[in-house]
């Protein structure tokens, strides 16, 4: 991807009803989001990876690459070790939580362990796949928390 590409992608979301479109390459993700208060898109993610032949970023599109002040995000990591397991229906992309709500279970030892969330938000990216193997830490959903939640 070079960074034609990226400027047209980012403009795509900011002149469309998209709210945001994420990129996969890998292991590598870029996010490309529209803050709502000010109609902007932004890259997130890991962009110097996804540029052809990892070429390092304008100065001036790394500007834009920063996530705006007013919004703020929580990462849910598991609790456990084991293989994650989305629940059914699915808590995906865009899906709105509230505060206490089982998103996954995390399988250990012939036992599913609910991961409950703590804030009141919007799903905005799920970091791993179903029956894959996690550890514990490792970020599992980033959560946009609604303005009326501390974190």
């Amino acid at each position: 991807m070079n960074l034609d590409e990226l400027q047209s992608l980012v403009d795509m979301v900011q002149n469309s009803q998209l709210r945001e479109i994420t990129l996969k390459q890998g292991d590598r993700r870029l996010t490309i989001r529209r803050d709502p208060l000010q109609g902007t898109a932004a890259a997130f993610g890991d962009v110097e990876g996804l540029m052809d032949g990892g070429a390092p970023v304008a100065g001036d599109l790394m500007a834009v690459a920063s996530p705006p002040d007013t919004v703020s995000y929580h990462d849910v990591t598991a609790p456990y070790v084991g293989i994650f397991c989305h629940l059914r229906p699915m808590v995906g992309m865009g899906s709105r939580i509230t505060n206490g709500q089982t998103l996954c279970t995390i399988q250990s030892m012939d036992i599913h362990n609910e991961v409950v969330v703590d804030v009141d938000g919007q799903v905005i990216d799920i970091h791993v796949d179903d029956n894959q193997p996690v550890e514990f830490g490792q970020i599992l959903y980033s959560i946009e928390v609604d303005s009326s939640t501390d974190v």
